[in-house]
């Protein structure tokens, strides 16, 4: 197995901020082993759906309908690959990660 390192980027969602719910964007990184790079893409995505810690903060529905994509994905150094995955980070959906 070969180590990938996953860029995606994610929205809409709504998420209590300071005691307020509001709409956003993420992006979050991801570190996967797979056979080839489509299947790190694949993996990855799933992690992200799946996340416990997303779907706590959020309404469940949106999960399911939220658009997930791929905005990088690279082979990387197996021990380039942190023990913990990278948290999310969140922003308004009027504005851009970059």
């Amino acid at each position: 197995m070969k180590t990938f390192k996953v860029v995606l980027e994610g929205s809409p969602i709504t998420i209590d901020i300071d005691g307020d719910r509001q709409p956003v964007r993420f992006v979050v990184t991801r570190f996967v082993e797979a056979a080839n790079i489509e299947e790190a893409k694949r993996r990855a995505m799933h992690m992200v759906r799946t996340d416990p810690k997303l779907r706590r903060s959020t309404d469940g529905w949106q999960i399911e309908h939220m658009t997930v994509n791929v905005g990088r994905a690279e082979e990387v150094p197996a021990n380039e690959a942190p023990t913990v995955q990278p948290g999310f980070a969140f922003y308004p959906l009027d504005e851009t990660a970059h």
